[in-house]
């Protein structure tokens, strides 16, 4: 699980608190056989670098591309994920998400290869994290609604009324279609879709010709090669409680995948001063609480982390830990509320860190 001669920064893994929803501050594959994109001929300039900024799948992104002066690629690739999340999005009534969910517990569904990639990573999310993250958990995030600065608690009855409704494995896949078993069932993908679109965006990039960016997607961070010169992105992580921007540490890194989750991204505050945050535990129907505040995954590619970063977080320090130490390629950081820091062993010895002031301590398990 490690990633010969590439500075990983224990940076990568310490919490950060989103500048207008991107966790990471900027200092410094190849495509699928059925991609429907042609490979365009080009003689690229390394010095050249185009960018671009906008606001989809309900957060800021951005795209920095090098080796080339043609930004109608950038223009084209903002509609490209605009496409994927009209094909994905549950908030997208017409989706072929949207279309399976209308249909639960009756017929089979036509989808698209995107589709049917995303419901069956879910279902081995779900294996792998036995059934903690469950793409099937929608009727459970519909009834927090989480949307800060406003939420609901549910009663316990309101979270009895789910009992059967939420089961990754009630997902029926085959060629080209797919199913809900039963009624009032519902598939939320927001785990693992940016994750995936990020790796799609890679795959656009390379068919267009650029070979060096950094893809940003609301925090989840892709990057493709590295900077010109193969030099590697640099690349801040924020300090999650700090109110002054102060990052933790520098990371230098490329071409790999990095994504957080954390209970400081997305939460809301009760009349009785109670925090609840988005990291739904669909076996319990709250929001997790086992002391984590933050996990950060590194990995080959965007989906792998945005589904391992959700996971990890759900499991806990020690077992996740443990599936992090079983993975090939995998690293990861988890920082808990006590400010203890815990790396995994490929990033224990390769970081910058800077947390120390401000009362972070690096730790190891036993």
């Amino acid at each position: 699980m490690k990633f010969p001669g590439i500075l990983l920064s224990l940076l990568l893994f310490l919490s950060c608190t989103p500048r207008e929803n991107n966790i990471f501050s900027i200092l410094g594959g190849t495509p699928r056989k059925n991609n429907v994109f042609s490979i365009q001929s080009s003689t690229p300039r390394e010095d050249s670098v185009i960018s671009i900024k906008d606001f989809a799948l309900d957060t800021a992104i951005s795209i920095k591309a090098y080796g080339s002066t043609d930004k109608e690629i950038l223009n084209d690739t903002i509609q490209y994920i605009r496409q994927l999340e009209d094909l994905l999005s549950v908030h997208r009534p017409d989706s072929e998400i949207s279309n399976i969910n209308n249909h639960a517990g009756e017929d089979w569904q036509p989808m698209g290869e995107d589709a049917q990639a995303l419901l069956e990573a879910g279902k081995d999310f779900g294996e792998l994290s036995h059934g903690l993250l469950d793409i099937t958990a929608g009727p459970l995030i519909d009834l927090w609604a989480i949307d800060p600065p406003h939420g609901h608690v549910p009663s316990q009855e309101e979270l009895d009324n789910l009992d059967g409704l939420i089961d990754y494995r009630a997902i029926e896949i085959d060629q080209g279609r797919a199913r809900l078993s039963r009624q009032a069932m519902k598939i939320n993908l927001g785990a693992l879709a940016k994750g995936y679109i990020a790796d799609r965006v890679k795959d656009y990039l390379l068919s267009r010709g650029i070979e060096r960016a950094l893809i940003n997607l609301g925090g989840n961070v892709l990057l493709v090669g590295s900077k010109p010169g193969n030099k590697p992105f640099r690349i801040g992580i924020q300090d999650p409680l700090s109110q002054r921007g102060e990052d933790l540490g520098i990371l230098e890194i490329k071409d790999v995948s990095l994504v957080s989750s954390g209970d400081y991204e997305r939460f809301f505050i009760d009349s009785e001063n109670n925090k609840y945050h988005h990291i739904l535990n669909p076996l319990t129907g709250y929001p997790s609480d086992n002391g984590l505040m933050q996990v950060t995954v590194i990995s080959p590619d965007s989906l792998q982390g945005d589904g391992l970063s959700t996971s990890l977080f759900l499991m806990g320090l020690q077992d996740g830990m443990a599936l992090v130490e079983s993975l090939s390629e995998v690293e990861a950081g988890f920082v808990m509320k006590d400010k203890k820091v815990y790396p995994s062993s490929g990033l224990k010895d390769s970081y910058q860190f800077t947390g120390e002031p401000r009362g972070y301590q690096l730790e190891s398990l036993p």
